[in-house]
């Protein structure tokens, strides 16, 4: 993983405190991450910030940014 899912598990003590706040996750899954395991780890990560009920604070880019955005 990279990291995100820290950011996950940190957001319900965040939230009890600032509701609305949001989690910015961007980038598409690399091609070649793809190919070997499908969206295994996006869809890990989805689950979790269900299961910690904190899915409504994080916002999916599922894209490449330009710098400027």
């Amino acid at each position: 993983g990279k990291g995100i899912e820290n950011g996950i598990r940190a957001l319900p003590a965040i939230v009890c405190d600032h509701p609305d706040v949001t989690y910015c996750i961007a980038g598409a899954t690399h091609p070649n991450l793809i190919a070997r395991d499908g969206e295994t780890y996006r869809d890990s990560l989805e689950e979790l910030a269900r299961s910690l009920g904190v899915e409504n604070n994080v916002r999916w880019l599922n894209r490449f940014l330009e710098l400027d955005e």
